[in-house]
Protein backbone atom coordinates (compact mmCIF):
# COMPACT_ATOMS: atom_id res chain seq x y z
CA UNK A 1 0.00 0.00 0.00
CA UNK A 2 1.46 3.35 -0.89
CA UNK A 3 0.40 6.81 0.72
CA UNK A 4 -2.46 7.69 -1.48
CA UNK A 5 -3.79 4.23 -1.00
CA UNK A 6 -3.43 4.82 3.10
CA UNK A 7 -5.42 7.76 2.11
CA UNK A 8 -8.28 6.13 0.56
CA UNK A 9 -8.27 3.20 3.04
CA UNK A 10 -8.65 5.85 5.93
CA UNK A 11 -11.79 7.40 4.30
CA UNK A 12 -13.30 4.49 3.42
CA UNK A 13 -13.18 3.47 6.97
CA UNK A 14 -13.94 6.76 8.37
CA UNK A 15 -17.13 6.70 5.63
CA UNK A 16 -18.45 2.99 6.43
CA UNK A 17 -18.01 4.11 10.14
CA UNK A 18 -19.79 7.33 10.29
CA UNK A 19 -22.40 7.57 13.07
CA UNK A 20 -21.14 4.76 14.95
CA UNK A 21 -19.88 4.82 18.43
CA UNK A 22 -17.80 2.57 21.24
CA UNK A 23 -16.61 0.65 17.93
CA UNK A 24 -14.50 -3.12 19.52
CA UNK A 25 -13.13 -6.18 17.75
CA UNK A 26 -13.95 -9.08 18.75
CA UNK A 27 -16.95 -11.39 19.54
CA UNK A 28 -19.01 -9.56 21.78
CA UNK A 29 -21.94 -10.99 24.93
CA UNK A 30 -25.37 -10.42 23.79
CA UNK A 31 -24.68 -10.48 19.84
CA UNK A 32 -27.62 -12.92 18.11
CA UNK A 33 -24.78 -13.37 15.30
CA UNK A 34 -22.19 -13.98 17.37
CA UNK A 35 -24.37 -16.35 19.00
CA UNK A 36 -23.95 -15.46 22.83
CA UNK A 37 -25.70 -15.12 25.61
CA UNK A 38 -25.78 -12.04 27.89
CA UNK A 39 -23.02 -13.93 30.08
CA UNK A 40 -21.42 -16.25 28.06
CA UNK A 41 -18.12 -18.36 29.11
CA UNK A 42 -14.88 -17.05 28.44
CA UNK A 43 -14.31 -20.78 26.06
CA UNK A 44 -17.66 -19.72 24.41
CA UNK A 45 -16.31 -15.84 23.52
CA UNK A 46 -13.27 -17.30 22.84
CA UNK A 47 -15.00 -19.21 20.24
CA UNK A 48 -17.35 -17.31 18.98
CA UNK A 49 -14.73 -14.62 18.07
CA UNK A 50 -12.38 -17.02 16.16
CA UNK A 51 -11.53 -15.70 12.59
CA UNK A 52 -13.17 -17.17 9.59
CA UNK A 53 -12.34 -16.68 5.37
CA UNK A 54 -14.40 -15.40 3.23
CA UNK A 55 -14.74 -13.75 -0.54
CA UNK A 56 -17.33 -11.55 1.18
CA UNK A 57 -16.43 -7.74 0.98
CA UNK A 58 -14.98 -5.87 4.82
CA UNK A 59 -18.00 -4.21 6.62
CA UNK A 60 -15.07 -1.77 7.59
CA UNK A 61 -12.97 -1.06 4.85
CA UNK A 62 -15.05 -2.08 1.85
CA UNK A 63 -12.07 -4.28 0.61
CA UNK A 64 -13.38 -7.83 -1.67
CA UNK A 65 -9.97 -9.30 -1.48
CA UNK A 66 -10.51 -12.97 0.06
CA UNK A 67 -9.02 -13.75 3.67
CA UNK A 68 -9.33 -13.98 7.26
CA UNK A 69 -12.86 -11.97 8.82
CA UNK A 70 -13.45 -11.36 12.51
CA UNK A 71 -16.45 -10.11 14.40
CA UNK A 72 -16.42 -6.49 15.51
CA UNK A 73 -19.20 -4.25 17.21
CA UNK A 74 -20.12 -0.65 17.98
CA UNK A 75 -23.18 1.19 18.82
CA UNK A 76 -25.49 3.15 16.22
CA UNK A 77 -26.78 6.54 16.71
CA UNK A 78 -30.12 4.66 18.58
CA UNK A 79 -27.86 2.73 20.73
CA UNK A 80 -28.54 -0.51 18.86
CA UNK A 81 -25.66 -2.81 18.92
CA UNK A 82 -24.16 -3.41 15.42
CA UNK A 83 -22.23 -6.81 14.62
CA UNK A 84 -20.10 -6.54 11.67
CA UNK A 85 -17.14 -8.16 9.91
CA UNK A 86 -13.56 -6.82 9.31
CA UNK A 87 -10.58 -7.94 7.59
CA UNK A 88 -7.29 -8.21 9.10
CA UNK A 89 -5.82 -5.13 8.20
CA UNK A 90 -9.33 -3.36 9.65
CA UNK A 91 -9.27 -5.46 12.84
CA UNK A 92 -5.75 -3.96 13.57
CA UNK A 93 -6.53 -0.69 12.41
CA UNK A 94 -8.96 -0.26 14.63
CA UNK A 95 -7.45 -1.44 17.69
CA UNK A 96 -4.28 0.31 17.14
CA UNK A 97 -5.47 3.72 15.31
CA UNK A 98 -3.05 2.48 12.11
CA UNK A 99 -2.10 -0.53 9.96
CA UNK A 100 0.66 -2.47 11.21
CA UNK A 101 4.55 -1.47 11.24
CA UNK A 102 5.61 -3.15 8.25
CA UNK A 103 2.55 -1.68 6.07
CA UNK A 104 3.49 1.63 7.63
CA UNK A 105 7.38 1.30 7.14
CA UNK A 106 6.42 1.10 3.51
CA UNK A 107 3.64 3.84 3.18
CA UNK A 108 6.52 6.15 5.30
CA UNK A 109 9.38 5.10 3.11
CA UNK A 110 8.08 6.78 0.45
CA UNK A 111 8.31 10.43 1.84
CA UNK A 112 11.21 12.58 0.54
Amino acid sequence: MNAKQYKAYQQAVEHNLRGLSFISTGACPGCDECGLSDEPTEDEVELAGEPHFSWSACECCGSRLGGDREPAHARDKNNTLIHFSVCVDCLYYLNYGRLDDSSMLEIESEKP
